[in-house]
């Protein structure tokens, strides 16, 4: 294709762009420039048609439409406002959508030639305005114009593609003589299409012209900040197209979320940011929408070194930045070669400053504005970062040009870390990164490292066209557009199947023939014979046949089934059981074998002949299974057996004004009903159409699922869609019915507090008992005077009708509150009318809704609150004969519902006379089940038995008890209410934790309160994203540290509220700050189900920066980033600076309380704090230190809160005050809640220099410490400097995959290598000098000097160097520029996350080479690399290792918790302590620090019990446990294995493994190993007896093992269900068992954990080798050294109950040795320090012989069990 120029032909204009000396394009064709005038007050005639470029309105079916409250964009070029928008709304959307549905089936059918017919038109109206178009696009886009004219033209020239390209309307796949299969390419219907803002026009051309031609009709969306032109578009297309084919819309940010949402659009078509594509993707996952996504990308260009540089460099400088760089395929990385980087730098540079930036309307201009302000600071936040890591700028020019626009001079980064911003991110603006490149591997490697995948290019720059495809990869997209491949993703495909031959006869012959069609709405008929036709039926249409009522079950094979038939007479009508034809299938049909139908009212008002039309065949409550399938379905769809349920809905068209509505489709207007249009449930067989099938879970009875179907959903629709908040008080009028019990039962589940009225007070004791907390007889008491009563005249917030009068309406408005909501359930007679005045709903802004049944989602919802026993339908048994009875008593209101079993002609009725409500469905009356199974069994069994602690609380659950009376986890179960929290705070029910909630809200506003109540909201996982609700950074499960709900208080009253609320409540809450304290739990409460305090949202000023006192005070919620933003704003950096931690994104106050450092002079951040303010754990506020005095000018009379109060003078000034020093009790405490705090900050030094210095060797350690120490007590160190591992330097700089292929740890010549390529050293040693030049010059050598003295030490500067991107981060950090570029290190691993194990020592090279060696190797132990930090503080170090893990990977998971675990414990036996811990290992740090019988321990919870009577502020924070606390029972996962792990279980040869705490009923069971000493019983929640009859491995069983049952049997005094089972259980202890009896070989599996008899022997006098061959195939992880995990040895003495070896330290050393871990030794009844391991529970044992692979699969799963499951429960 021959190249074409894009600048204008005229050699004059050519000059202006004299740098362009090649033939360089953009996109497609010429562009002709124009020399005319703006024509923007113009208006032109075209086809009758007036176009005015200066007002402008929505498209809505052929019309323009205005709007209420307009809006007006900006000029970006000089910030004027434009012309007014309208801003539509959801019901212009709404009308909208409804056109295009109607327009559609006749633009569908319209012909191709004809659409294309219709775009070649709109082409040529679109250029006859393209003059006014261009003007509209410098306008609204910022386009100069050269640039908008070419986007006029290139929309017209995607017109012209779309029409004249193809696309096959069929396909022939296969076509035979006995078969021939079509696809057809149809349109989808309407397309949604949201556009842009940087090229308004073409990109939404691109989707407009393919939704078009392909047969859709498409809704326009416009950016709202470019709504112009393609509303203008719209406009124009209005006198070609017809009405609903195009239109366009402008709305603000919720049209988006409508448009993508509305269930009448069938498509989406997005162009913008990744993060707004996934949120588009997730809202249309919610109706199953066709979407692309065309995202953003990152660019990158690649130029080889034998380019002609004068001719490619202007191209790629175009490509960069054209349009400004607001162009998603701009060359946005550019890799240079090094041998040409130089030159092609400075050659671009030269082209990129010979452009004119300026507004659009100057003359030759050739970039203009950033078009929004939003996109302006971001971009602008790139500069600034750019600047404040020192890197080049190669333009010389860094920001703003000064005006009213959004005017950003070009940058060119030259050769930034590939780790930064400008690299990793996309700017979207005029900066561009130029990097240098060697060969080919590592530059391609460069480049793919992206989550973007838009394009690239080599040697130019990208430039689509419209024929070709255009698709993102990972991040940049979903699907793709444009050419002929992308009008695809505007097209379904129907697949035909036309069967030639007999169909019977080509079944015969293949036995795989059918029909499909993957189109819900359309099918293919297939030919059917006449031999089959009269198969399907023996009888005539329509012919009743009377049968005797116990006439024999009916087959499907004969035709015919039992149905009860409306009969009618003179005195009404009655039911009569009769023989009729099966119903027919159509394709898309299935037959319903039924086993249960309902009778409600409807049924009778429908015989009766009050509803029009009805079948004779009535019901519509059934439930039953699929028995045959139409021949478009297959087995695959829809499997043979699948139980379904059958409601009033039985179809919808899809088609209606109620189906298109959002929330309509249960009010179809075609009424496809059950028993009104089609036959209903009153028979044996029902057919219901594929599109509309209800499969009904599996677990509930057919009498509980029938009710729910139309009663129960109905009134759980009513509740759902009132609106009101759990804990409001609502009216049920007519509770004593049927439906009205099922309503009381859902209110109540759902957190209502519930007023139950009906007439007579024999219900009140029926409707009491199902949960409503008020009765009113309504003929014995007024219900508004009653309801005043309860509510202290406030009213209900809803009153649901389901009485069938107007009485019940009449008395139940009046009895409604301020904004309450009428719900009408209940029909009275046509005749009979409520009578009000609209002043009662104007005053009191009252509404009324209507509900009836509802959808299948609804359905199933209602369902689940049956299946956890919430809800409880009452019911009784009939007969099918006794149906005219059952309809009598409805209609004398003695019943309202029935269910029928067909299979034996009965009818069970639910009794709404009953007193009673039966106990839930799972209490079995056998107190014990005995299973006999296969040991995989307790697999199965586990999980749903042992869930987390807490987990899901029941709504009617009784909160856990102990013999003490202390707080104790929730026992486990595995059903919760919808809507109730994920986790249940200990000692709550659901309804007590509601009353909570409701209080909380009054407090802190609906918008401050979040509930966690599924796990799927735990999917904020990122720094900058972060959680406010669970540990992003999880060790244990992710659901086990997690918040109940989450408040956030609005200022300091509210937090003193909420603790008061909390104090009457008993409420554990757990405060925070913003949540990034990743790696040690982040915001995640220690106490599972605690609430948790989101101090940051709004406590987020800075209220105070002091320069003569150099400090600040601020609240909770303010960052680094944002005080060091402040000072810059204020020009205050010359004056003060700002301590920093690695990464600046946390709080202040956060980050000082709980001891966290920077690296500045003022790097310890608790000894910078001066003085606090803190609410109590009481709600009490204090001042500390100088803050206890107030300020006599302004005392708290003034009528201020004395939060309010200003602050003494000298709170920042002086810590201490008078008296005793009180701050440290708040850090790291669970003591108070600080809500201000002073931090001084560091003045400007005046001067300042950072260096490196590289030590090329590991044992350089030992000696570097040893010269730090002396400096730093001399403070010639200043800072708080680190000395770095490689591999922590390294994984700033990138992942391990970019450094090697290798899985496991890396050795020493690995780490050397990467040294060596990264140009450090094994030990990188950063610091900084402080002061004036002569200052530095002193410190500088004196530091030197005394480094010099290691060989091979090197020193670097940043200014000298940029091969050193870690280098140039810690310059920022250093002089106290936050910055987040350390995150990266996280991501070492794939799902990166991390643990800090952070040990303090002296600053010696002996502690250091110790604590190095000592933690590297438990690493490779674990399979994990070694990355750590010296941060030396003054006269100790912190030694922080970063613990880094796959936290999608149990396995890694759990090896990095054994990491930290161990390396906790052998910290302490050599005398050192962690300063600060994650969650899940606070009590194990505590119990530490345990110098005379844990004095310390006893002295912090003496305070909190004196702070904190109840306990309720962050209980177990730092292992300090409030008295009504118990805290063994809160012992974290795996944190219970005090001594071992695995040995808990232990087998002596016998037969019986009985595991703590009931161990001591059966103290002389024979054979029994009772481990007395092994496990602390009070930790242990579970009791699992495992039983096992007889093994060849394990000896002769028991004879009689039923005494030992029977005991066990006999101790339990309460049952407790679980699962449908019922076990009983030692109400002390809250044990659990479950008696399992394994056979055979699976008994060997349990025997492995502890050898055979005489194998400890074997090993204590002659070692392991020489143990049999044969017996070592069972012990393949004590043999095999090159297993996965490090071999494991358990060993055991047959003479001691313990699992232990007299004298064993030599066999344990020899075995260690020999690289095998030791689980367990008993020396001397002391336990051995070295070998007293605790493993993951995933251990992998490959088998080495010939046995069972599930021998070795049960031995995982025990281990599994032991570590993972036990402690859950």
């Amino acid at each position: 294709m021959p190249v074409e120029r894009w600048w204008p032909a005229d050699p004059s204009a050519n000059r202006r762009f004299s740098h362009f000396s090649i033939e360089t394009y953009f996109f497609l064709n010429r562009l002709t420039l124009s020399a005319g005038t703006d024509k923007g007050n113009m208006e032109i005639n075209m086809t009758q048609q007036v176009i005015s470029f200066t007002s402008f309105g929505n498209i809505i079916n052929g019309k323009l439409q205005s709007s209420a409250v307009p809006a007006r964009g900006l000029d970006p070029s000089t910030g004027e406002a434009l012309w007014e928008v309208p801003v539509a709304r959801k019901e212009d959307l709404d009308e909208a959508v409804s056109a295009a549905n109607k327009a559609f089936p006749e633009w569908a059918a319209t012909l191709w030639k004809q659409r294309q017919n219709s775009l070649s038109k709109l082409r040529e109206a679109l250029l006859t305005h393209q003059e006014e178009m261009a003007a509209l696009l410098m306008k609204e886009a910022g386009k100069p114009r050269v640039f908008a004219n070419l986007e006029v033209e290139h929309a017209a020239n995607f017109m012209a593609f779309y029409a004249k390209a193809e696309l096959p309307v069929e396909i022939v796949v296969q076509d035979d003589t006995e078969l021939r299969i079509t696809e057809r390419i149809t349109p989808i219907g309407v397309v949604g299409a949201i556009c842009p803002w940087n090229f308004p026009l073409v990109l939404a051309v691109g989707k407009i012209g393919a939704a078009l031609v392909t047969g859709n009709c498409v809704i326009a969306k416009p950016s709202p900040y470019t709504p112009y032109s393609v509303l203008k578009l719209a406009e124009i297309a209005m006198g070609i197209l017809p009405p609903g084919v195009f239109q366009a819309i402008n709305g603000d940010e919720t049209l988006g979320p409508l448009l993508v949402e509305h269930p009448g659009i069938g498509k989406i078509s997005f162009t913008g940011s990744t993060a707004t594509g996934k949120r588009i993707m997730e809202s249309a996952s919610r109706t199953l929408k066709n979407i692309t996504l065309e995202l953003g990308g990152n660019n990158a260009t690649i130029v080889c070194p034998d380019i002609d540089i004068a001719s490619v460099a202007p191209q790629i400088a175009l490509g960069a930045f054209f349009n400004s760089g607001q162009v998603c395929v701009a060359s946005k990385r550019i890799y240079v070669h090094q041998d040409i980087y130089s030159e092609f730098l400075e050659t671009m540079t030269a082209v990129v400053k010979s452009w004119k930036v300026g507004p659009v309307a100057e003359q030759d201009v050739m970039l203009g504005p950033v078009q929004n302000q939003r996109q302006y600071e971001i971009v602008r936040d790139f500069y600034e970062d750019c600047r404040h890591k020192g890197y080049i700028f190669a333009t010389g020019k860094e920001g703003a040009i000064t005006g009213t626009g959004y005017l950003l001079q070009p940058a060119i980064i030259d050769n930034p870390p590939d780790a930064s911003r400008v690299v990793m991110e996309e700017p979207f603006g005029p900066i561009v990164s130029i990097l240098s490149w060697t060969t080919e591997e590592e530059v391609i490697t460069r480049v793919n490292d992206t989550l973007s995948g838009l394009g690239g290019s080599i040697n130019s720059f990208e430039k689509p066209l419209p024929q070709g495809y255009f698709s993102g990869h990972k991040e940049s997209g979903v699907g793709g557009e444009w050419g002929v491949r992308g009008m695809h993703s505007y097209c379904k495909v129907q697949v035909i199947y036309h069967y030639k031959a007999d169909v019977a006869k080509i079944a015969t012959h293949n036995g795989k023939t059918h029909t499909t069609s993957n189109d819900k709405d359309t099918f293919p008929v297939a030919r059917t014979t006449a031999s089959q036709v009269n198969q399907a039926t023996s009888e005539k249409p329509g012919v009743l046949k009377t049968i005797p009522s116990a006439a024999i079950p009916v087959d499907i094979e004969a035709g015919t089934q039992y149905a009860a038939v409306t009969k009618h007479h003179h005195d009404g009508f009655h039911f009569e059981v009769l023989a009729v034809p099966l119903p027919s299938l159509g394709p898309s049909d299935v037959l319903v074998r039924l086993s249960a139908s309902g009778v409600c009212g409807t049924d009778i008002a429908l015989a009766a002949g009050k509803i029009s039309p009805y079948r004779t065949t009535l019901g519509h409550e059934g439930v039953g299974r699929v028995v045959k399938l139409g021949s478009a379905l297959t087995p695959e769809q829809v499997p043979l057996g699948l139980r379904v349920g059958v409601g009033w809905i039985r179809d919808v068209c899809g088609h209606c004004a109620m189906c298109m509505t959002e929330g309509g489709e249960e009010r179809c207007l075609k009424q496809l009903h059950s028993g009104r249009a089609v036959d209903g449930t009153f028979a044996q067989y029902t057919v219901v159409p594929y599109r509309y099938l209800m499969p009904i879970p599996e677990l509930l009875r057919d009498e509980e699922v029938a009710p729910i179907l139309c009663g129960g959903v109905t009134v759980y629709k009513a509740l759902k869609i009132s609106g009101v908040t759990p804990g409001r008080w609502i009216l049920i009028s007519g509770a004593g019915g049927g439906v009205g019990a099922l309503g009381i039962q859902y209110a109540k589940a759902m957190g209502f507090r519930v007023v139950a009225s009906d007439i007579g007070s024999e219900k009140r004791k029926f409707c009491t008992g199902l949960g409503a907390e008020v009765y009113v007889d309504c003929t014995q008491e007024s219900l508004k005077e009653a309801i005043d009563k309860v509510t202290d005249s406030s009213g209900v917030s809803a009153a649901i009708v389901v009485a069938g009068s107007v009485q019940a309406y009449q008395a139940s408005l009046e009895t409604l509150g301020p904004f309450g909501t009428l719900i009408c359930v209940g029909i009275p007679p046509p005749a009979d009318l409520i009578q009000f005045h609209p002043l009662q709903f104007i005053d009191m802004g009252i509404r009324i809704i209507g509900s009836i049944v509802g959808t299948r989602v609804d359905v199933l919802e209602a369902l689940s609150f049956v299946s956890k026993g919430a809800v409880v339908p009452v019911v009784q048994m009939q007969k099918l004969k006794d149906l005219d009875e059952i309809c009598h008593k409805i209609k004398t209101g003695e019943v309202k519902l029935a269910i029928k079993t067909p299979s034996s002609h009965g009818i069970l009725v639910t009794n709404t006379k009953q007193t009673s409500v039966r106990t839930p469905r799972f209490t079995l009356k056998k107190p014990f089940v005995h299973f006999s199974q296969a040991f995989d069994s307790i697999a199965a069994l586990m999980p749903t038995i042992l869930t987390l602690n807490g987990a899901g609380g029941n709504a009617h659950e009784t909160p856990a008890e102990n013999p003490s009376g202390k707080k104790v986890p929730h026992p486990p179960t595995n059903s919760k209410d919808p809507g109730s929290p994920l986790t249940l705070p200990p000692g709550f029910t659901r309804e007590i934790f509601d009353k909570f909630i409701a209080a909380a809200r009054e407090i802190v506003r609906e918008q401050n309160v979040t509930l966690i109540t599924d796990a799927a909201q735990l999917f904020h996982e990122h720094y900058t994203d972060p959680s406010k609700a669970h540990d992003m950074h999880n060790v244990v499960e992710k659901t086990y540290f997690v918040a109940s709900a989450v408040l956030c208080p609005r200022d300091v009253k509210d937090v003193q509220d909420i603790m008061r609320l909390c104090n009457e409540f008993e409420m554990p809450v757990w405060p925070f700050s913003i949540g990034r304290n990743t790696g040690y739990g982040g915001a995640a409460p220690r106490v599972p189900g605690s609430i948790a305090l989101d101090l940051g949202k709004n406590m987020n000023k800075i209220l105070e920066v002091n320069v003569e006192g150099a400090f600040a005070l601020v609240e909770p919620g303010v960052t680094f980033f944002d005080l060091h933003e402040y000072i810059v704003k204020n020009n205050l950096r010359d004056k003060l600076w700002v301590d920093v931690p690695d990464v600046g994104g946390g709080s202040i106050i956060g980050n000082a309380i709980e001891r966290g450092v920077g690296y500045t002079p003022y790097g310890d951040h608790w000894m910078m704090h001066c003085g606090m303010e803190v609410v109590l754990p009481s709600g009490e506020l204090v001042r500390t230190g100088m803050g206890a005095l107030p300020v006599p000018s302004r005392p708290h009379h003034e009528g201020l809160r004395p939060d309010q109060v200003p602050g003494n003078r000298a709170w920042q000034l002086f810590n201490y005050g008078f008296g005793p020093y009180n701050d440290g009790i708040f850090s790291q405490s669970n003591l108070g809640i600080v809500t201000k705090m002073g931090v001084w900050l560091m003045p400007n030094p005046g001067g300042y220099q950072a260096y490196l210095i590289t030590l090329p060797k590991d044992e350089d350690l030992h000696k570097a410490l040893d010269i730090i120490r002396p400096l730093r007590l001399q403070m010639v160190l200043q800072n708080v400097p680190t000395l770095r591992h490689i591999l922590l330097d390294a994984a700033v700089s990138g992942n391990k995959k970019s450094y090697t292929d290798k899985e496991g740890p890396l050795n020493d010549e690995e780490l050397d290598a990467i040294a060596k390529k990264m140009k450090l050293g094994r030990w990188n040693f950063y610091g900084a000098v402080y002061g004036p030049e002569l200052v530095r010059n002193v410190l500088w050598s004196t530091i030197k000097e005394a480094f010099s003295t290691i060989e091979g030490a090197q020193f670097i500067l940043p200014e000298e160097t940029k091969d050193h991107p870690v280098l140039q981060t810690r310059n920022g950090t250093l002089q106290g520029i936050p910055s987040l570029d350390e995150l990266a290190w996280v991501n070492w691993v794939p799902n990166g996350a991390h643990l800090f194990f952070s040990p303090i020592a002296k600053i010696t090279g002996d502690d250091g080479m110790l604590q190095y060696s000592m933690t590297k190797k438990r690493c490779t132990e674990a399979g994990i690399d070694f990355i750590g930090t010296f941060t030396i503080g003054m006269r100790e170090m912190h030694h922080i290792v970063c613990i880094v893990f796959d936290r999608y990977n149990k396995e890694k998971r759990d090896r990095a918790h054994w990491l930290i675990r161990t390396l906790i414990q052998d910290a302490a036996e050599n005398g050192w302590g962690e300063y600060r811990t994650h969650l899940a290992l606070m009590d194990q740090i505590a119990d530490t620090y345990c110098f005379n019988d844990n004095a310390q321990r006893k002295l912090n919870e003496t305070i909190k019990n004196a702070l904190d009577p109840k306990g309720i502020l962050a209980p177990g924070k730092n292992g300090v446990w409030p008295s009504n606390y118990d805290r063994e029972a809160w012992r974290t996962p795996s944190d219970f294995r005090k001594e071992t792990g695995t040995s808990l279980i232990h087998f002596h040869g016998s037969f019986l493994a009985y595991i703590a705490p009931s161990y001591r009923l059966l103290p002389e069971a024979k054979g029994l190993d009772i481990l007395n000493d092994a496990v602390d019983a009070s930790l242990w929640p579970l009791t699992l007896a495992l039983y096992q009859p007889w093994s060849p491995l394990m000896g002769p069983p028991i004879e009689n093992t039923q005494p030992i049952m029977q005991e066990i049997e006999e101790a339990s005094q309460t049952t407790r269900v679980i699962d449908g089972y019922a076990f009983p259980g030692d109400p002390g202890t809250d044990t659990r068992f479950a008696w399992i009896n394994f056979m055979h070989q699976e008994a060997a599996i349990l025997d492995i954990l502890t050898r055979t008899p005489g194998l400890a022997k074997m090993i204590r006098e002659e070692g392991p080798e020489t143990i049999p061959k044969e017996q070592r195939v069972l012990f393949p992880a004590m043999f095999d050294v090159s297993s996965r995990w490090p071999p494991i040895a358990l060993i055991h003495d047959d003479a001691d109950a313990m699992v232990g070896i007299d004298q064993s330290e030599g066999v344990a050393k020899k075995l260690e040795s020999a690289g095998v871990t030791i689980l367990f030794e008993r020396v001397a009844g002391k336990h051995h320090g070295f070998n007293v391991r605790e493993i993951s529970g995933d251990v992998d044992l490959d088998v080495q012989g010939g046995d069972d692979q599930g021998f070795y699969d049960g031995l995982r799963r025990i281990l599994e069990f032991l570590d993972r499951a036990a402690f859950q429960a």
